[in-house]
């Protein structure tokens, strides 16, 4: 039995009172099994992301899924508790102040986030595009000087969150200098293995780093974070990569910088608007890797998430604090 059935059937002292759970996701049975058995005292409800949800909605009490806002708002009167899927609740602002709680997947993904940035990065140094265009075309051409050397380079990371954390614990045998912003000032922090400030370093960060990681959240006050200006400010060659959100990056300035040459490239898993438009010239470029907002995708995450959810509906049968409660306020 792997891990995740163990613990999805480990049960635990619950006070015997019914709850209605609504799953919304591809659940494999055996997982299913393990579930129900762990808490025998609720009434269980697993859909697939292709049914409609909206003849649950009423019966619901608790929910794991990403559904419409304003069908909550309408159909989900007895709705105590809403468990997201994603790690952010972008479209889910209006329920800051819901009779139910909010919770989030934060932090879920960073393993395998961390794992695609570092994916892009190799392929960018290692020059990959270029050796993928001679393959199709059958040209034998070596080019030998052409890839580069992660070792000795500078990465910098905006926001130090768990993706940051993740991504520094996977890098650390390749040898780089290693630089942070972040905008909670509990985190400037500094060791021997990063050097951590506030984003009043913003700029000192584009300018001098070689690898550039855009890991937050979108609020108020990151929107449109990498104008213009501040991809200006990027070294002349650099590589940047958005794990975060899309509206954190001008698109515009961000193309004509990779037109000009200006960035060495960038690998981008989200946009300013999903999904990215047909005409836009980003599909084309030679030095721009797409991704449909899957950094933080693979075959085991719902798994991943139910065991998340398990453990946080343990949390609310004995009236414990939930985990990633949402805090509106500070945007995550």
């Amino acid at each position: 039995m792997n891990v995740h059935m163990e613990n999805l059937r480990e049960v635990k002292s619950h006070p015997y009172f019914k709850l209605n759970i609504l799953i919304q996701r591809n659940i494999p049975e055996e997982a299913q099994t393990a579930f129900r058995d762990r808490f025998p005292h609720h009434e269980i409800r697993v859909i697939s992301p292709q049914d409609s949800i909206d003849s649950h909605l009423a019966w619901a009490e608790v929910i794991l899924s990403n559904p419409d806002a304003q069908d909550i708002i309408k159909n989900a009167k007895s709705l105590k508790w809403l468990q997201l899927l994603s790690s952010g609740f972008d479209g889910y602002e209006e329920f800051e102040h819901a009779s139910f709680k909010v919770t989030t997947a934060h932090g879920i993904h960073a393993i395998i986030i961390a794992e695609h940035i570092l994916m892009m990065m190799l392929l960018f140094e290692r020059k990959q595009r270029f050796f993928e265009k001679c393959q199709r075309e059958g040209k034998w051409d070596r080019q030998a000087r052409l890839p580069g050397l992660l070792k000795g380079q500078t990465l910098g990371i905006i926001g130090y969150g768990a993706i940051a954390k993740e991504l520094l614990r996977l890098v650390k045998p390749f040898g780089f200098k290693i630089q942070a912003v972040t905008r909670r000032a509990e985190s400037k922090e500094s060791d021997s293995d990063i050097s951590i400030k506030g984003m009043e370093y913003l700029g000192d960060l584009l300018s001098s780093s070689d690898h550039i990681v855009v890991a937050l959240p979108s609020v108020a006050e990151t929107r449109q974070l990498l104008n213009a200006q501040r991809i200006g400010k990027i070294k002349d060659g650099a590589y940047l990569y958005n794990v975060g959100r899309g509206d954190l990056i001008e698109e515009s300035a961000l193309i004509e910088s990779l037109e000009s040459g200006h960035l060495g490239g960038a690998a981008l898993d989200v946009f300013e608007s999903e999904p990215l438009d047909n005409d836009s010239p980003l599909w084309k470029m030679d030095n721009c890797i797409i991704t449909p907002h899957i950094a933080g995708h693979h075959k085991g995450l719902d798994l991943d998430i139910l065991e998340f959810f398990s453990d946080n509906l343990d949390r609310f049968d004995n009236n414990q604090p939930l985990n990633n409660e949402a805090n509106f306020k500070r945007g995550y």
